[in-house]
């Protein structure tokens, strides 16, 4: 309170001109009085809710394990996708392109294998955030089991998707970690959204990592239910049924 008073008189000074020494000796004593007694709020001034089970600071934590999840689960999925390239190399994809099945089979059987090692390194990240910090995973295991699917099935798919878009292994290499650490700064995982431009936290839905991190912190720190969860699986879910449709798509031209 006593440096707000100094910044008023501060900013009324080109109006009213300088202060004589008595005026700055009352404005002294003000102050000081402030200082000394803060006078006491009013409780209208805030807007209060309660979080059911929460304790000090696991909403950072919860953040963060989201957070990195997403982010390893992405790079992950892109060095597995990868290995489409090298099918192409070898030329595996078009001895499988000439057979009945194609390379759909394929696609799929990757698609289901990055799925799964996202959900493997997503149960890694949050026994070490449940034994170390006291993240309540397991207590939330009903809703955290398939906000962790649709992240893996949203990695996968996305990482499917761009890989099977490039000609070449570099040129993949090179898209894929372009496209990962742009979206990994928009949607929250390298710094918290909150502390980004509001213009920016809304920008930050158009990437899977702010729909994971949000919904891992629904279920973990504010227990929330499926309501306030859905829109997030729905989300990840259509990223990487879209990423993995690209995929079988790319995959069956024989000129690629």
């Amino acid at each position: 309170p006593d440096a707000a008073l100094r910044r008023s008189v501060e900013a009324l000074t080109p109006a009213l001109g300088d202060l004589t020494p008595v005026q700055s000796a009352r404005i002294d004593a003000a102050a000081a009085a402030l200082r000394a007694k803060p006078p006491a709020l009013k409780e209208d001034l805030f807007d209060r809710e309660q979080i059911a089970g929460a304790r000090k600071g696991g909403a950072v934590i919860a953040y963060y394990a989201g957070a990195v999840m997403i982010l390893f689960a992405l790079f992950s999925a892109m060095q597995g996708a990868l290995s489409l390239m090298e099918e192409r190399r070898a030329g595996v994809a078009d001895r499988l392109l000439a057979g009945v099945a194609g390379m759909g089979p394929v696609v799929t059987g990757k698609f289901l294998f990055l799925t799964a090692q996202a959900v493997v390194q997503a149960v890694m990240i949050f026994v070490v955030a449940q034994a170390v910090y006291g993240v309540e995973a397991l207590q939330h295991f009903a809703l955290w089991l398939p906000t962790t699917l649709a992240a893996g099935v949203c990695s996968a798919g996305l990482a499917l998707g761009l890989v099977s878009l490039c000609r070449t292994r570099d040129q993949a290499q090179m898209l894929s970690t372009f496209v990962i650490l742009v979206l990994a700064a928009i949607g929250g995982s390298m710094a918290p959204r909150f502390l980004m431009p509001a213009w920016l936290q809304s920008l930050g839905w158009l990437t899977p990592h702010a729909w994971v991190i949000d919904a891992y912190q629904a279920v973990l720190w504010r227990d929330g239910g499926i309501g306030a969860v859905y829109k997030a699986w729905i989300v990840l879910a259509a990223v990487g049924a879209t990423g993995l449709g690209v995929a079988q798509a790319l995959s069956r031209d024989p000129q690629r």
